[in-house]
């Protein structure tokens, strides 16, 4: 589609426009026709490029952008870099078709402020246009919106789950459902801190599930239920060379039974 830009003859006595300082009207109308405009009224908006075009310094580009806002003419979102011009339906849409139709749904997928295709769509004639816009806001929304729940859910999701499985999945990735429910089960049969502490052991000794498995059963025939009880064991052992433990020690390579 070849690519040029309205600019009406009555551009000039608008009475936004007359109000406008010299900078303000080059400025406005660089917003209006640079390359960067879309069919669609919304494009991305480079500060510094607009500087070097223009020959203006980049504080007085914003300045100006700033006046359009204030004006209401321009909306602007800092986090995607993305630019809205108000009016431009009301002059940029004089034919429709099926060309114009589908290249305003293809810009309008590129669109990541919904918020910006609403203000400019306020603006644009009822018509097969004004539909586009409406049609794929809602969309939109209603997709930011399940992703939104999405995430929420998940993040519930976490939030619920016992530690030691959280300390899994940071860890070693998904919780598969035996994994999970065999890390609850040591949970129930001695405590949780005992089985986070068993899957550091095994993390850091870079050994399966099996390992911290070995661990916990081992600590579990000796009765411990606590980790000041392991703590105490190994100070025990620390200081008497002559200490043995009741049951082997798995993580000194021996083995059960």
């Amino acid at each position: 589609m070849t690519k040029y830009r309205f600019v009406y003859a009555n551009f000039w006595s608008d009475n936004k426009v007359m109000d406008m300082s010299a900078a303000e009207k080059l400025c406005f109308l660089y917003v209006l026709t640079n390359s960067q405009t879309t069919q669609i009224g919304i494009y991305s908006m480079n500060v510094r490029k607009a500087a070097f075009e223009m020959g203006m310094a980049s504080a007085k580009v914003e300045e100006c952008f700033q006046a359009f806002r204030d004006m209401g003419l321009i909306r602007m979102n800092e986090e995607t870099g993305e630019m809205a011009i108000r009016h431009w339906g009301r002059y940029n849409f004089t034919r429709g078709g099926k060309p114009v139709e589908d290249c305003v749904e293809k810009e309008l997928s590129l669109v990541k402020d919904t918020s910006l295709a609403a203000f400019v769509a306020a603006h644009i004639p009822p018509g097969r246009i004004r539909a586009l816009y409406d049609t794929w806001t809602i969309r939109r929304q209603k997709q930011n919106g399940t992703e939104q729940n999405e995430k929420k859910t998940e993040r519930n999701r976490t939030e619920s789950r016992p530690a030691a499985v959280q300390f899994w999945e940071s860890s070693f990735g998904r919780a598969s459902l035996a994994i999970e429910q065999g890390l609850l089960e040591w949970c129930s049969a001695l405590s949780e801190e005992l089985v986070i502490e068993a899957l550091k052991r095994s993390q850091e000794a870079d050994k399966p599930y099996a390992y911290a498995q070995k661990i916990l059963t081992s600590w579990q025939a000796e009765g411990r239920t606590s980790l000041q009880e392991i703590r105490n064991k190994t100070e025990r052992a620390a200081a008497d060379p002559l200490y043995e433990p009741l049951v082997p020690d798995i993580e000194a390579g021996e083995e059960i039974g």
